[in-house]
């Protein structure tokens, strides 16, 4: 069965087995919270006492809860396990998985996919108005809405691959209650099936762009998965579950005049600046990482202020050369007599470590890497900073 714990964590009972031995199940229970990850505990029967158990790894583990449903385990570990002294006496695991989906099972770690697609939190903002709106015709006691879908806003086509942003409404009646809840979705769909792992990292792309739009991140409430038909059956469809890279952004709600841009900001630009980035997404992958590492990330303003600068010289690392002259010219005029100036008496140790800094000797420093950038989007950073956003760098 499904069952909820304290602060919404997901609980499911049922039995578990480890592919590469199917005629061994296990009786269990998976508990997941979007901060700690998923642990499956379950008893695992000993045919012998077992004083100091081997800790073992799957790439997948499979289960049925008791729904039923069908429940696919990513790249787990045995992260605690218990010995037995006596015969027959079952042992108790606790499994550590990445990540799961709930919806079908999978028999490798990275299974086909041919389309998803995902909700964000804070999407609703960069958005805009909702489409449910009051009925005009109906005067109080009488009360009714009506919801209109806008027409989906495809962000990005190519043969490959179709990224369309829409408006869905959900909704439940029953016991003296109703209500109605539009939500924003992106789904991200591909003519041909891809491994989970491409779909992933175009999520996390996407993610990125939002939480950049909305300057909080844009965690992905609900992911739901989409593997190909076969000629067989239909398509499977699952929900994909795993721990949040960062803590959630507990300033709820937010605010359209905090957002850095939204929707109605791009005007008729918004599948050019969109196509952009992510055409652009696995170029920024390290830009992207640091930061969020430093804008997100958990310590003291000092300790994430360094993945922040090390994202700047990331970025332009991406876009410029960074050399203040010709390279080849740099190792045969200018890094010979540099080398040859270092004192000989000095201790080895000592002089390896100045002709190792000689060698990047070429690439331009931070301040002019930061320099250039804030040359390059001067008119952008001076709406920020209140003008004159050179200042900052020698800071």
């Amino acid at each position: 069965m499904l069952r909820f714990g304290p602060m919404g964590d997901i609980v499911h009972d049922g039995l578990w087995w480890d592919p590469r031995e199917p005629e061994r199940q296990w009786g269990g229970t998976l508990r997941f919270s979007e901060d700690d990850g998923a642990v499956l505990t379950v008893l695992i029967p000993t045919e012998k006492p077992i004083f100091f158990p081997p800790l073992r790894s799957y790439d997948i583990i499979l289960g049925v809860t008791t729904a039923p449903k069908p429940v696919t385990l990513f790249r787990c570990f045995d992260r605690t396990t218990r010995g037995v002294l006596y015969h027959g006496v079952p042992r108790n695991v606790e499994i550590f998985a990445n990540a799961f989906v709930v919806g079908f099972h999978s028999s490798t770690p990275n299974p086909p996919i041919s389309a998803v697609s995902v909700s964000f939190r804070n999407l609703d903002i960069w958005w805009g108005g909702s489409s449910i709106q009051p009925d005009p015709n109906s005067t109080w006691p009488a009360v009714a809405v009506r919801y209109t879908p806008p027409p989906p806003i495809v962000l990005y086509e190519t043969e490959s691959l179709r990224v369309t942003v829409r408006s869905a409404l959900s909704g439940s009646s029953g016991n003296y209650l109703s209500s109605l809840r539009e939500e924003i979705l992106v789904d991200i769909e591909s003519p041909h099936a891809r491994p989970l792992h491409e779909f992933l990292d175009l999520v996390a792309a996407c993610g990125d762009f939002f939480s950049i739009a909305s300057l909080a991140i844009a965690h992905a409430d609900e992911l739901l998965l989409t593997q190909p038909a076969q000629a067989d059956r239909e398509g499977s469809r699952g929900t994909y579950h795993a721990a949040r890279h960062y803590r959630k952004d507990e300033r709820q709600p937010r605010s359209p005049s905090r957002c850095l841009f939204r929707l109605v900001d791009l005007q008729d630009r918004a599948r050019a600046v969109f196509t952009a980035w992510l055409d652009h997404a696995e170029l920024l992958r390290r830009s992207r990482a640091l930061y969020f590492a430093g804008a997100y990330g958990e310590g003291f303003v000092e300790a994430r202020f360094l993945p922040l600068s090390q994202a700047a010289e990331a970025f332009h690392r991406c876009l410029h050369s960074g050399l203040y002259m010709d390279q080849a010219a740099y190792d045969e005029r200018v890094l010979p007599p540099l080398r040859a100036a270092i004192p000989k008496d000095l201790d080895r140790s000592h002089r390896q470590a100045l002709a190792a800094r000689l060698k990047w000797g070429n690439e331009f420093s931070l301040r002019r890497r930061l320099t250039d950038l804030v040359a390059d989007h001067d008119a952008a950073l001076a709406c920020v900073t209140g003008g004159d956003p050179g200042r900052f760098v020698e800071r």
